[in-house]
């Protein structure tokens, strides 16, 4: 295994037993869909032979993992394992006493935190970020109704994730960020971890972590090796197995709507494959995946409808495996050169031969469509666009971002973030606005016929939906 100082060593595919053509493939596979992919990386014996950056997202650019931060979390725990400061199977209510608990809600152990399998209906987290709402997040979610023994149903908690952070700042004062930088990502080279606090002065644990994608593929290498880096233990090699493993069904009874790839059993925080891989994953395509087989890692981030989310573990199955060997293959120019051209094709600054910019101005009913657009502009250079989480005029540019500041509502609340805007062709004009590095991307059509405008939005968070210009 190589391990990275400060760069990476990097390779072709063909150095490391990877088909170029494999590689051209798994990208194609993710692009064709649709997907709104910012960067996608793959490494083979600790060796970087592929990297993909959209226009805009460059290797230092910091982007949210949203639920990927999960896992991340789950490491912390197991490092404070293996330093005595508690077990698997403690009471959560034990580290809390100010909490009003009984019966099933005091048989809630880290294990079960582990496992999303607090026996909770729904998720209390949905309530507790509500603004206005009572600070203190763990006690409201140990008072949680607990309907079914916990450890034996699962179901996806971002609840769970933040008490297993909570936990841990009870008994270090210390965010859970903090303790993860302490324990183990300051040691193979993360600098770009950030993480928001809530307002009981935990890291939210469960989500909201950003880092840049190269400094995911670090801890994805890490867990890749069971914890170790160059010689180092940083993680008991126990814990990272039993996390790795399927503990629990991943999918919640009288839910039919999991695809192949989220049907595979859930770990500590971790989530299997099909093929005997494991991943951190986030909602809209935010992507850690080990596959040991293979002694590889692909790590990615995306901006896309979560239902499609899986199109990234199953291109990786689908393209990207069957092109794997052992040994070195032959390097493959070819190859090599139709790569570069189809992604030159994809991120290329030129309007495509054809595309015609729907100029003009129009209002809407904020109340006809999930977005709450309400007004949209768009001339040669600049759009306008008013909706309920976004209002601002932006630059754009054809198959890049062209950005500026901008404040938008996210997890936290409104934050300050760079703004961006870009269009595609796709029979019709394609308008993306970006969150840069919030991971979220609304898409919307705009066909323009007789004066009046019709928008299709494909939106990474609201779904289809059509509105007409009033």
């Amino acid at each position: 295994m190589i391990f990275p100082n400060t760069e990476w060593t990097r390779t072709s595919p063909e150095a490391q037993g990877i088909e170029t053509a494999a590689v051209h493939a798994a990208l194609k596979g993710i692009l064709s869909q649709g997907a709104d992919l910012h960067n996608l990386l793959i490494l083979r014996n600790g060796a970087l032979v592929f990297e993909y950056y959209a226009a805009g997202y460059g290797p230092n650019v910091p982007h949210q993992l949203y639920s990927a931060s999960k896992t991340f979390t789950s490491m912390a725990v197991g490092a404070a394992i293996d330093r005595g400061l508690l077990s698997l199977d403690d009471s959560a209510a034990g580290f809390f006493p100010e909490a009003n608990t009984s019966g099933l809600q005091k048989a809630i152990t880290v294990r079960d935190l582990l496992m999303m399998s607090s026996g909770h209906e729904a998720d209390p987290f949905d309530a507790v970020m509500l603004p206005g709402n009572d600070p203190r997040w763990a006690k409201i979610y140990l008072e949680t109704p607990v309907k079914y023994t916990p450890g034996t149903r699962f179901q996806y908690e971002t609840g769970a994730t933040y008490m297993l952070g909570a936990i841990l700042t009870r008994i270090t004062g210390k965010p859970v960020l903090e303790l993860e930088k302490e324990w183990f990502l300051n040691d193979i080279g993360v600098t770009s971890a950030d993480m928001m606090l809530s307002p009981e002065g935990c890291s939210t644990a469960g989500t909201n972590m950003e880092m840049c994608a190269p400094d995911m593929a670090r801890f994805g290498l890490l867990l890749l090796s069971g914890g170790n880096w160059n010689g180092k233990q940083l993680l008991p090699k126990w814990y990272v197995e039993e996390a790795s493993k399927r503990q629990i069904h991943s999918v919640t009874p009288g839910n039919n709507e999991y695809k192949l790839e989220a049907r595979q059993g859930y770990g500590y925080q971790t989530w299997r494959c099909s093929y005997n891989s494991w991943r951190a994953d986030g909602m809209c395509g935010q992507l850690i995946l080990m596959c040991p087989d293979q002694n590889m890692v692909v790590t990615a981030n995306c901006a896309m409808d979560n239902a499609r989310a899986n199109l990234l573990v199953d291109s990786v199955r689908d393209n990207l495996l069957p092109g794997i060997h052992e040994g070195v293959l032959p390097e493959n120019e070819a190859a090599q050169k139709a790569l570069c051209g189809y992604i030159t094709s994809v991120t290329a600054d030129v309007k495509p031969e054809g595309a015609e910019v729907p100029v003009g101005s129009w209002s809407f009913d904020p109340a006809g469509n999930p977005l709450g657009l309400s007004f949209l502009a768009v001339d040669e250079k600049h759009v306008t666009v008013k909706m309920k989480n976004i209002s601002c005029r932006l630059p754009w540019k054809w198959n890049g971002i062209a950005f500026s500041g901008n404040c938008i509502f996210t997890v936290g609340g409104w934050k300050h973030v760079p703004l961006g805007a870009s269009m595609t062709w796709r029979d019709m004009a394609y308008l993306h606005i970006h969150a840069f590095a919030e991971a979220h991307t609304e898409d919307l059509g705009l066909c323009v016929k007789d004066g009046a405008l019709t928008v299709y939005g494909d939106s990474s968070l609201a779904g289809k939906f059509t509105a007409h210009s009033l």
